[in-house]
């Protein structure tokens, strides 16, 4: 068992066992834990697509399969500071586990995150735990920069479940958990292992680049390479890939032996070398698919973490020219709908009912961005509709410029159709934001915009003055009272007459 390291007291509340822990919150609320894309700093829980916040102790834990996986969660200072997870986990296994806290750029962790927000100095700092079955501590992370991991190494916790915790220390936002479960079992390696890294590469005679920067360039078609790595003499193999237009692709590391002997890496860069994803504990490791990548330069490294070995490396492209990421219309623009909030695709609407349809996705196009004119007197009302088994899709309406500042109404109810209003808002004359995002999965949407009157009669006075007034807003002849014409109906005019003294002296 682990004790609190001094340096960091923060620990000291959960070092003394989670299983008695209900968490620093127990309640939870959803209308401060919006996030729609850049409008809005805090998320609504949904962690690892569970539609919801998961349980903040050990007896309250979401559980997660025994596969290797990356998840998404969210933590807020203000109502959500943990995040408790379960494995259950196979004989003759163990497992490791990565966090990446909100705002981190580093090279470590397999996943991306989102914006840090209200943190005191950015990255956000969020902690991981371990814990065994019975609650006690096999291993912490309490790294500031943004990245920590764990590991069951040396504790055996084959047939066992085990508890991951997520602890918002610092700052709000998304992060990503990245679980990795490896063999424990005593098996012996295969043949090929005893390369000493000659250098022959892909077929070339010599060696791939040791580094990005001098990485060996591969042709952009299906291809299975062959190479060797020695993790004394050649540790790293690195090869460059331009993806072409309209393809995806994905990358498969495959040698002779386990998945320990040798233990081999599959790591991908983007062009300047930051880290894009990695597969470290598997066998064969893939990476992938990877789509809407097309035309973008990427590195690929293979490492050899311990021993040697020769390896076969595939690279499968995917043509997806028919697929709906590159084939969008999305409100008849006939290309994809802006993804910056702050300079959006204008869409023409008219008084009434306004039909639109589009395509998104969480992986490859999270967010369209739409903007629309709203007449002098008159509001709006936005529904969106969608197939919630393919997609999962949340909206907001702000008013520009400034959107991010000037939120209006925002719908996040994980069915469909989800639905806003700028009702309470004047909005008239001036241009409006409307942005979808993907929460999860993707598929087509189907938009209705209704620009609405504000004075349904036409009498001069808008519906919720008349409503106030007593009088009625369908009857152009009713009309509020205002006995000293000075603007305010005599329901709600404390001086009637207009004598400079209150109805009731």
């Amino acid at each position: 068992v682990f004790s609190a390291p001094s340096w960091r007291a923060k620990v000291q509340s959960d070092i003394h066992g989670p299983l008695a822990m209900a968490g620093a919150s127990a309640t939870r609320t959803l209308v401060a834990l919006l996030v729609v894309s850049c409008l809005s700093g805090l998320v609504v829980a949904n962690d690892a697509g569970s539609g919801g916040d998961v349980g903040n102790s050990t007896s309250t834990a979401y559980s997660l399969n025994a596969t290797n996986a990356t998840y998404f969660g969210n933590l807020t200072d203000t109502s959500d500071e943990n995040d408790y997870y379960s494995v259950s986990m196979p004989i003759n296994t163990g497992i490791y586990v990565e966090l990446i806290s909100p705002g981190f750029s580093g090279s470590n962790g397999t996943g991306a995150s989102s914006n840090c927000y209200n943190a005191t100095s950015p990255p956000c700092d969020f902690d991981l735990f371990l814990y065994n079955s019975a609650g006690s501590h096999i291993d912490y992370g309490l790294s500031t920069s943004g990245y920590d991991d764990v590991t069951s190494n040396g504790t055996n916790v084959s047939g066992t479940t085990v508890y991951i915790n997520v602890d918002q220390w610092d700052g709000d936002g998304q992060y990503a958990l990245i679980i990795n479960i490896f063999s424990t079992a005593s098996t012996g390696g295969g043949g090929g292992n005893n390369s000493t890294g000659s250098g022959h590469d892909a077929g070339t005679g010599t060696d791939a680049g040791d580094t990005y920067s001098t990485a060996m360039t591969l042709s952009a078609v299906n291809q299975t390479i062959w190479g060797d790595v020695h993790s004394s003499n050649d540790p790293d193999d690195y090869y460059r890939i331009t993806i072409p237009a309209y393809h995806g692709f994905t990358l498969t590391l495959d040698w002779n032996g386990t998945s320990t002997s040798p233990d081999l890496d599959l790591v991908l860069y983007d062009a300047n070398g930051s880290l894009v994803a990695s597969s470290v504990f598997s066998h064969p490791e893939v990476l992938g698919p990877f789509n809407g990548s097309g035309g973008s330069t990427f590195n690929i490294r293979v490492a050899a973490w311990s021993g040697s070995g020769d390896y076969n490396l595939a690279l499968l492209f995917d043509n997806l020219s028919s697929s709906p990421v590159y084939n969008q219309d999305d409100a008849g623009t006939g290309d994809d709908a802006s993804n910056d909030y702050n300079n959006p695709t204008a869409i023409l609407t008219t008084i009434g009912q306004n039909d639109f349809t589009g395509w998104a996705s969480s992986s490859d196009d999270a967010v369209d961005e739409y903007s629309t004119d709203i007449p002098p007197d008159h509001g709006i009302s936005v529904s969106v509709y969608f197939d919630t088994a393919e997609i999962n899709i949340d909206i907001a309406l702000a008013k520009m410029p400034n959107p991010a500042s000037n939120i209006i109404d925002i719908s996040q109810t994980f069915s469909s159709p989800e639905t806003l209003t700028s009702n309470g808002t004047y909005v008239g004359g001036e241009t409006v934001l409307i942005e979808i995002y993907a929460n999860t999965g993707e598929g087509y949407y189907n938009m209705t915009i209704w620009i609405f009157t504000l004075d349904t009669d036409g009498d001069g006075f808008y519906d919720d003055d008349e409503i106030t007034c007593g009088s009625d807003p369908d009857n152009a002849s009713s009309i509020p009272q205002d006995t000293d014409a000075d603007g305010v109906c005599d329901v709600m005019d404390n001086d009637d007459d207009g004598d400079g003294y209150d109805d009731a002296n």
